[in-house]
């Protein structure tokens, strides 16, 4: 049987989910669900114990839908959330904040196109690079907004968006310009790698060099 052929399609995007999740996000989401696979997991073992292998096959395949194929098995924005997070040392569980972190792929290709543009290290770049990623991560704190009660360091950062330019961003990343090069870098080549929690924590870490010491 080939993967490819157009006949299965459903194995097609399984793969193609597999290969976007890495051992990290697999471990978060079965910690999220204990329960669920811990039922699905000893019936499987029960039924390779008994050679019931129909049986053991259902049981992984319920295991593997819930885990890649289910409409909430995209969790990118919540894994970037809690990278972000991570980065500028938010002291309350990013949990909290998964309620209000839709999917936006929208929003994720600005953060990686703003990323481009600073990396290349040339002045005019740089500025427009700022502007889109100065945008695009006021977009991501008002998604955020309706669950940001307690989290006291995404407001402080919240309200240095407000008064942040393009213009001062630029200045201060000119100031460590090595640092701003390698984060920035760290950001494409994870959202290249569909890495969201290693690209949230590269873009939380520009913002915590720029505005949170």
């Amino acid at each position: 049987m080939c993967i490819r052929d157009r006949k299965y399609p459903v194995l097609k995007r399984l793969e193609a989910s597999i290969q976007k999740n890495s051992e990290e996000d697999i471990a978060a989401k079965l910690l999220n669900n204990m329960g669920s696979y811990f039922h699905l997991a000893t019936s499987a073992y029960a039924a390779i114990c008994d050679k019931r292998f129909r049986d053991a096959g259902a049981n992984v395949g319920a295991m593997v839908n819930e885990i890649f194929l289910l409409p909430g098995a995209d969790n990118s924005m919540k894994e970037f959330v809690a990278g972000f997070a991570e980065s500028i040392r938010e002291s309350k569980d990013p949990a909290g904040l998964f309620g209000c972190a839709k999917e936006n792929k929208a929003l994720f290709d600005s953060l990686n196109n703003a990323c481009d543009l600073i990396r290349g290290l040339i002045p005019e770049n740089m500025l427009k690079g700022s502007k889109i990623l100065l945008n695009a991560t006021r977009e991501f704190m008002r998604m955020l907004s309706p669950c940001m009660n307690g989290y006291s360091t995404f407001k402080r950062l919240n309200d240095k968006l407000r008064s942040a330019t393009p213009e001062g961003m630029v200045r201060l990343m000119n100031r460590a310009v090595s640092t701003f090069f390698h984060l920035a870098n760290d950001a494409v080549e994870a959202f290249a790698q569909k890495k969201h929690k290693k690209a949230g924590i590269a873009v939380g870490a520009i913002f915590k060099e720029l505005f949170l010491h």
